[in-house]
């Protein structure tokens, strides 16, 4: 890897090298737009000069608080060309979360996505001290739900007029439409040289699974090792195109932007997850990086059918899968599958495969799943279908990826191996350790926590169990702090059980309980399209979740799913009892974190009673 030193010289080498090429691609008014490297150059020295303009200094916090979106790409690249240091917001967050992070990383400025949020950051206004400046990308918003005074429409004019409306303004008005003159750009330059390696990037504030988030502090050197890492690891190529949905609030969606920056790939932004499968077949991606829930769901929908099928119908499906499967553990070692076995994949693609292809857009190279654990069926299947899927492995601490599957070097239920200068070690109680110029440089504000995970040696604590083979591939077992210790003495990891029950097509989410007791028990959430498609098929009455999780006809349905995993686990890890709750975990409860993983100890604070209740002596 070259010496590049700050994420601003990976964008001046791209942009000397592909000025008028794409850089991204984004929705406006209902048309896709490019926008040129040299365009995206153009507007972020525009906007670092008004933010530098803004009274904000060298080193000073500039938060974003929107869903993914160009602006985002535009002000994250501006705030770094001011000298200033990221501060992202995830949009979800509650307006006590979102004043926490800002009053926490001292923010002077936060650019946000539309009314709806400055409203959000206008009702904790008092927090927020020395905040100079809130722009706003969107001057009008329609909410997917009224707001807590009933409000569906919401205009820029119409949140304003209580404390810290004067702060307030558009994105047109704070950026302006004139061109940079000499005194701007000289500004810029100034700060852009006084910028290298150790200096600060971005504050990543963790989803905060446990206790309030921390503030993960990552330099432009963390930045500039991973892109290129992650630039040298995955088998990109020209001519490809990602659809990026990620929160760039979270280091997976932010490290695959810069990876863009780094190799010149263009990128497309979805316009929102409901869109998204819509967003597939209009820009026609060759690859694409999500959290498995997303995988999940497209595989419980296709298991869903699978189990209506029958006679010729189900027996070209099982056929089809066999096929794929063959060719996929030639693919994953390695090897060529060889003729005959690719002429019969060509086939089951036309008979059965084609259509997830077309739904994805016809062109996926590969896939890239990261930020939670992903369940070997749901990995095998996508392998099976002719969709290579890579498994990384990662957390905000270490700027996102550590390990990575390749083409030709995958083994499901391994998240690969490691990046190129990552070095990584197993702990003599099974936790694994890293060490490269991808560690954090520690927690902000925070020296006692950071102390507790980065030793002496450098070695960053990741907090999970995992092993090595004898070829470097790591394996994770589960997180040290969720790993149950049964009455009995045996060490259960609950993820393991959790992803196989989640494997069924009625199941959304499972929270698998029992440490220090005799046995297993579990809360479990239904999938909505999946169950309601089986009760109208078969006669169950009932509306909604609610309804559907008392019947007794589902509950049976759900029972049957969960002795089916039951059959496969040693006595100890199968689940004894189980609670079918009336409606899915979500982010806006505080059940899950932004990237759709487990908030395990507040689901079960939530949820004691019924879980308590198990352990009664008719158990």
């Amino acid at each position: 890897m070259n010496e590049t030193q700050t994420v601003l010289q990976l964008l001046r080498d791209r942009i000397e090298a592909s000025a008028d090429h794409v850089a991204v691609r984004h929705k406006a008014e209902g048309v896709w737009t490019d926008v040129t490297w040299g365009e995206v150059n153009a507007s972020t020295d525009r906007i670092a000069a008004a933010v530098a303009r803004a009274g904000i200094e060298f080193g000073e916090r500039v938060a974003i608080l929107s869903d993914s979106r160009v602006e985002w790409f535009s002000c994250d690249i501006a705030i770094l060309k001011a000298g200033a240091v990221t501060v992202p917001v995830y949009s979800s967050d509650t307006a006590e979360r979102s004043a926490y992070i800002l009053e926490d990383s001292g923010s002077r400025m936060v650019f946000v996505e539309h009314p709806g949020q400055v409203a959000k950051l206008l009702s904790v206004f008092e927090r927020l001290e020395g905040m100079l400046r809130i722009v706003c990308f969107d001057e009008r918003v329609t909410l997917e739900e009224p707001d807590e005074e009933g409000r569906s429409e919401l205009t820029l004019a119409g949140v304003l007029g209580g404390p810290g409306s004067e702060l307030v303004c558009s994105f047109e008005e704070f950026c302006g439409t004139a061109e940079l003159d000499a005194t701007g750009r000289a500004l810029i330059e100034e700060r852009r040289v006084a910028l290298h390696s150790e200096s600060l990037c971005t504050i990543v504030y963790t989803s905060g699974t446990t206790g309030p988030p921390k503030g993960v502090v990552l330099t432009h050197g963390n930045f500039v090792f991973e892109a290129q890492s992650a630039s040298i690891s995955l088998p990109f190529q020209p001519g490809d195109l990602q659809l990026l949905y990620l929160p760039m609030a979270h280091i997976f969606g932010k490290i695959m932007m810069f990876a863009s920056v780094e190799i010149g790939v263009p990128v497309a932004f979805a316009e929102s997850i409901p869109k998204l499968m819509e967003n597939m077949a209009e820009v026609r991606p060759t690859f694409f990086g999500s959290v498995p829930r997303i995988y999940e769901k497209v595989y419980t929908n296709v298991m869903a059918s699978v189990k209506e099928a029958t006679g010729l119908k189900r027996a070209i499906f099982d056929w089809s899968m066999a096929v794929g499967w063959e060719r996929a553990t030639a693919l994953m070692a390695g090897r060529s599958p060889g003729a005959f076995c690719e002429w019969r994949f060509r086939l089951a693609k036309k008979l059965v495969f084609g259509k997830l292809h077309e739904k994805l857009g016809g062109r996926i190279r590969f896939l890239i799943t990261a930020g939670a654990p992903l369940s070997r069926d749901v990995a095998q299947f996508f392998h099976s279908a002719g969709l290579y899927l890579l498994e990384g492995y990662g957390l905000t601490e270490t700027t996102a990826a550590t390990h990575v599957t390749r083409i030709g070097k995958t083994r499901l239920g391994a998240v690969g191996q490691p990046l190129v200068g990552v070095e990584v070690r197993i702990a003599d109680d099974g936790e694994v350790l890293v060490r490269g110029k991808n560690i954090m440089r520690g927690y902000h504000g925070n020296p006692e926590a950071t102390a507790e995970v980065i030793d002496a040696d450098g070695w960053f604590h990741t907090g999970d169990i995992g092993t090595i083979d004898g070829e470097g591939f790591l394996s994770i077992t589960d997180r040290k702090k969720d790993i149950i210790v049964t009455a009995g003495g045996k060490n259960v990891s609950p993820q393991n059980i959790e992803n196989a029950i989640k494997g069924s097509p009625y199941v959304s989410q499972v929270a698998v309980y029992g440490d220090r007791r005799k046995f297993l028990t579990a809360l479990i959430t239904l999938d909505e399209e999946s169950v309601t498609a089986y009760a109208r098929a078969n006669g169950v009455t009932g509306e909604g979740l609610a309804e559907l999780s008392r019947s007794p006809r589902i509950q049976a349905l759900v029972e049957g799913e969960v002795e089916r995993i039951n059959e496969g686990l040693p006595s100890y890890e199968t689940i004894k009892c189980f609670s079918i709750l009336e409606r899915d975990f979500s982010i806006e409860s505080g059940e899950l974190t932004p990237s759709l993983k487990l908030r395990r100890r507040i689901v079960i604070d939530k949820h004691q009673a019924v879980l308590d209740a198990f352990y009664d002596e008719k158990y």
